[in-house]
């Protein structure tokens, strides 16, 4: 297992998103985005956070 590197940069150092979305796939792409080292601002709505959040199994 490699070991973790916070200042380890990816091919996309250099590329910002803006992150707008509700939908799980759009947030997973987020997700891979920043992994490979997009810079990745994501904005939810006033006084609501992504509904993803609230999802549970139960």
């Amino acid at each position: 297992m490699k070991k973790f590197e916070a200042d380890r940069t990816g091919p996309l150092k250099d590329v910002r998103v803006l992150d707008l979305s509700r939908l799980v796939a759009v947030v997973m792409l987020s997700v891979y985005l920043a992994d490979f080292g997009a810079d990745v601002i994501k904005i939810e709505g006033e006084g609501a956070s992504d509904d993803l959040r609230n999802w549970r199994e139960e």
